[in-house]
């Protein structure tokens, strides 16, 4: 049995800022690092753009407009575990295993484990976004590619930097935002009309001491 974790637990990291996203660019990657301070949530609950520094679809939504995999709320587990990874969230990090060991949590494609990129047959050309951790012990960032690109190529662009890195749902749900000091900016405004349909996001908030 899984020994669940609050999702207000904190880990020790160095601070990104103080209080509020902070955002570095180059020509192929957009990286969010969110503040010292920050409670990761996953949520069927979408929050309001006052109340969270940064919001991003999470987990697939079936075209049934349901949850696509296994999914822990407040240590409730719910549908069933399919092959993607489990995500395990506490604090301002996460982990990946075979099953969940906090009590929030979701199922997603991994892209990055142990710096090794793991291989797709996809040839699409999108946008891509993942969650992402530079090490084992780090704090949680948010990585989005600043061209359209195969899952091949963004898996192996992350794992020249990343220790882990798991997809976040984009396509149709690509609407987000985060907060810097200079305001509240929106990702993927190109899907803003779609984002009442999506039914899950990944949320960054201050913890609360």
């Amino acid at each position: 049995m899984a020994t669940f974790l609050s999702v207000s637990m904190m880990l020790p990291q160095a601070a990104a800022s103080q209080g509020w996203c902070k955002v570095e660019r180059d020509a192929e990657l957009m990286v969010i690092r969110l503040p010292e301070n920050t409670v990761l949530q996953f949520t069927n609950q979408r929050p309001s753009t006052d109340e969270a520094l940064l919001c991003i679809p999470a987990a697939y939504t079936s075209p049934e407009g349901t949850i696509m995999g296994a999914y822990i709320i407040d240590g409730q587990l719910h549908n069933r575990y399919n092959r993607h990874s489990k995500v395990s969230l506490s604090g301002n990090t996460f982990s990946l295993s075979q099953e969940f060991t906090t009590g929030n949590g979701f199922q997603q494609m991994c892209l990055v484990r142990h710096h090794q990129a793991v291989a797709f047959h996809d040839p699409a050309r999108r946008i891509r976004r993942a969650l992402c951790k530079e090490n084992e012990h780090a704090e949680a960032i948010i990585v989005e590619s600043r061209k359209p690109l195969t899952m091949n190529e963004f898996a192996q662009l992350l794992a020249r930097r990343m220790e882990t890195a798991v997809y976040t749902d984009m396509g149709s749900f690509g609407y987000g935002w985060y907060r810097s000091e200079s305001g509240l900016h929106r990702l993927s405004t190109l899907w803003f009309y779609n984002r009442k349909k999506q039914t899950n996001w990944l949320v960054a908030r201050r913890s609360v001491q």
